[in-house]
């Protein structure tokens, strides 16, 4: 990264998706808030707290866990901006319909 930060040229481009918002279409699973992006306070990410979830919980959920990791992504790139934004481009883009049917 210190290369692309001396030069002022690089860029970061970090995928992420319109699910890292619970009200967003697809941000919950058939409408089931407990499956929208929710990070509470962040314990799962202790290195003995014994969560396999960010928010701490202990259960696994597949879709809670994909909505979780583009909100952390949306953040991830918020924070690299702020801290790199005027040495690099950051962008953060949700693919959903930026594709054509041609």
């Amino acid at each position: 990264m210190e290369p692309l930060l001396s030069d002022n040229r690089g860029r970061l481009v970090v995928t992420a998706s319109g699910v890292h918002d619970p009200k967003s279409p697809g941000g919950t699973v058939q409408g089931d808030a407990s499956t929208g992006a929710t990070l509470g306070d962040l314990s799962g990410l202790g290195a003995r707290s014994g969560a396999v979830m960010v928010d701490g919980a202990t259960t696994y959920g597949g879709a809670k866990a994909y909505h979780d990791s583009k909100l952390c992504n949306v953040l991830f790139a918020r924070e690299a901006s702020c801290r790199w934004g005027e040495r690099i481009g950051v962008r953060s883009f949700n693919p959903c319909g930026s594709w054509s049917r041609t």
